[in-house]
């Protein structure tokens, strides 16, 4: 195809899927400039990769898919604006002016705006396809590029915990006021009992307050909210963020582990009792692209704290943190080893040209369940006739084989 062909079948994709994302941006952006630069940047990506847009219904899902992650970029004020065109910005503000009237109106509704501001951000996009945009599952797949099953999974999930936040509980304090996300919440309220949804209105999402290439920051009720996009950021340009919104006291670490495990890694340690910290980063990738780890914590936490977070090791990197080595992906991916003879075990660790080392899991003494572990155990302390409980890896060439010793072995002092 030429490049006069790619033109004519560009203007008809934006002839008859214009209207549709400008009311995705104007249902999501907090100006018209802000609308205009997301719609104009779509379809300038459009074009430039007009080889890989879809025919039909399938190209005005990819164009969602373009424009939601175009709209994760400018919020994070990392991508460049593009120059408005008047046209653009002149029929957006004419929206915005329609729907303004109607805003004023929005006060009696307190109660679905609250329920709104207690639902993630993940939770309210995909209320929002579903609604405004008329998706069903299938197309909301193509636009989150998951499984038609996971989306009608995360759906009815974000349905259920709407209806939730709906019901009435005594003392509820308001969070956030939005007319945006409140129209939304009355559109979802309104798709709940049956009812039918008319009309564009407005969506507001919460709110950004620092965003630099290593972590965005939202405030997000009586929270923030951190999504990092760096494994190794500056400590100088975190603790500028950190000063940003008032936690000059806050530290974290972000913790090497495996691809596989990030979120089983996460502690806090705080002066403040009523501190309250929580990890967020099964679902960052929708908030943020490229985010790679993510948690929340109190706004108003005071005195010292300081927060441990896994985050995916980069390929070759040592892992802080012991993985299991039968992960898909691992060192021996597949292989269990588990009762194995500690000697078997070892032979098959070093058919797959890796390191043997040691560690003798002590049962708790006193009936108590459990286990202590003494690492570091040299090879001549191993009954070879042992088993093998667990097989873990740090991602350095090595297999560290935990070995439940035999009812006459003598524990060490202290185990």
């Amino acid at each position: 195809m030429n490049e006069q062909d790619d033109q004519s079948r560009f203007e008809a994709v934006y002839r008859r899927t214009h209207e549709q994302i400008l009311g995705y941006a104007v249902r999501r952006c907090s100006s018209p400039e802000d609308a205009a630069d997301v719609v104009a940047e779509t379809y300038v990506i459009a074009w430039r990769r007009i080889a890989e847009l879809p025919d039909g219904e399938a190209g005005r899902l990819w164009l969602y898919g373009v424009a939601r992650r175009v709209l994760a970029n400018h919020r994070r004020g990392e991508r460049r604006r593009l120059t408005r065109h008047t046209e653009l910005t002149d029929e957006i503000e004419h929206l915005y002016a329609a729907t303004s009237h109607q805003n004023e109106h929005q006060s009696e509704h307190d109660g679905v705006d609250e329920a709104m501001s207690m639902l993630s951000d993940a939770d309210r996009e995909l209320l929002a396809l579903a609604l405004w945009e008329e998706l069903d599952p299938g197309e909301i797949a193509q636009v989150l590029d998951c499984s038609r099953n996971a989306a009608r999974i995360r759906l009815h999930r974000a349905r259920k915990r709407f209806a939730k936040a709906l019901e009435p509980a005594p003392a509820r304090r308001r969070l956030m006021p939005s007319p945006r996300r409140a129209l939304l919440g009355l559109a979802v309220a309104a798709a709940l009992a049956g009812a039918v949804v008319v009309g564009p209105s407005l969506f507001g999402a919460s709110e950004q307050v620092y965003a630099s290439q290593a972590v965005t920051i939202d405030r997000v009720g009586d929270e923030y909210a951190f999504y990092f996009t760096e494994g190794d950021p500056d400590p100088a340009e975190l603790k500028k963020a950190f000063h940003k919104v008032g936690l000059d006291n806050l530290t974290v670490t972000l913790i090497p582990v495996s691809p596989r495990q990030p979120g089983s890694v996460f502690g806090f340690e705080k002066s403040d009792p009523d501190a309250k910290a929580t990890f967020t980063g099964d679902s960052c990738p929708e908030r943020v692209d490229d985010c790679i780890t993510a948690f929340s914590v109190t706004a108003d936490i005071e005195g010292p704290a300081e927060v441990r977070l896994g985050r995916p090791a980069k390929p070759g990197e040592k892992y802080a943190y012991p993985a299991d080595a039968s992960w898909p992906g691992e060192a021996l991916a597949g292989v269990n080893l588990q009762g194995r003879s500690a000697a078997e075990a070892a032979g098959v660790v070093r058919e797959h040209h890796l390191k043997v080392s040691y560690a003798l899991d002590w049962p708790l003494r006193n009936g108590d369940k459990g286990w202590r572990v003494e690492e570091d155990v040299p090879a001549s302390r191993i009954d070879p006739g042992w088993q093998v409980a667990t097989a873990d890896t740090y991602n350095d060439g090595v297999i560290v084989l935990h070995v439940v010793p035999g009812p006459s072995a003598t524990p060490p002092p202290g185990f």
